[in-house]
């Protein structure tokens, strides 16, 4: 399910409203709609345990980021919320901010040996359910040759249905995890 949020106003007024932007503890004015809207769809999600897509749209200099910042912080002292955080750059390939969320949700950053790593908590999300194949489509979010079997080498000649197979496994894996406590992932441009 994808949802907007749409921010209102010209920046001038923006930057008014919010104060100082780099002042992060001036209170936050004029964006109780837009705070509701999100305390809503955030609700929605954990009460049917369903994924959900929220855009954050406006304009330039009106405030988005402070929104959210704003939000999440009133959201993760509200009840326990695992958060994780990246910036879409131009130099990205596809999907580049996942494969960031990916390493820090698996802490990988650090990690004397990162196969092994990244085996250990994904066997600990998924079980026992195909954990060769989930480490091979999710390691190419990771750049990681993992799992090597006939079934796997079968999608190495079709690229794009081993793509498409790839993000229907990433999206298989955050619901998952997201059952063992809430997750937020924010890609911001």
């Amino acid at each position: 399910m994808g949802e907007s949020v749409r921010l209102a106003g010209n920046t001038g007024a923006a930057a008014s409203a919010l104060g100082d932007a780099s002042a992060t503890s001036s209170p936050l004015r004029g964006r109780d709609r837009e705070l509701a809207e999100l305390d809503r769809i955030l609700e929605q999600a954990l009460q049917y345990q369903t994924p959900h897509t929220v855009f954050l749209v406006g304009e330039r200099g009106l405030g988005k980021t402070r929104l959210l910042d704003h939000w999440l912080a009133c959201a993760t002292a509200a009840r326990p919320l695992r958060i994780f955080r990246e910036a879409a750059r131009q130099s990205d390939p596809a999907y580049g901010p996942f494969g960031r969320i990916l390493e820090a949700r698996f802490q990988l950053k650090h990690a004397a040996n990162r196969v092994t790593a990244f085996r250990d908590e994904v066997q600990q999300v998924v079980q026992d359910r195909r954990v060769t194949e989930v480490l091979h489509f999710l390691g190419v979010f990771l750049h990681l040759a993992i799992g090597d079997n006939p079934f796997l080498r079968a999608f190495e000649d079709v690229p794009l249905q081993h793509e498409q197979v790839a993000r229907t496994v990433l999206k298989y894996f955050l619901e998952l995890d997201a059952q063992a406590s809430p997750l937020i992932l924010v890609v911001e441009d």
